[in-house]
């Protein structure tokens, strides 16, 4: 399966509006994750924000840094509930 984030980097230039290519990366993040279920529009937000960041800082680490620190709070909440 094709990274979100490319769909982002490479139709963001070329279509009239990033927010257009920044939606369609997020739903095809939140297709990736359909396991978890209802919590893929969650997962959809999340692709959002980790596109806007993508954009913003003109690289992906601040997305990689940001699905990194998602990934261990929601770890460490799982870990905690147990």
């Amino acid at each position: 399966m094709p990274r979100a984030g490319h769909l982002v980097v490479a139709r963001a230039p070329t279509w009239s509006r990033p927010s257009t290519a920044l939606v369609l990366s997020s739903m095809v993040f939140a297709v990736g994750h359909l396991h978890y279920g209802v919590g893929a529009v969650i997962i959809f937000l999340y692709g959002l924000v980790l596109g806007w960041a993508r954009l913003r800082m003109g690289n992906l680490r601040a997305s990689i840094a940001l699905h990194m620190l998602l990934n261990t709070t929601v770890c460490a909440a799982s870990l905690l509930r147990s």
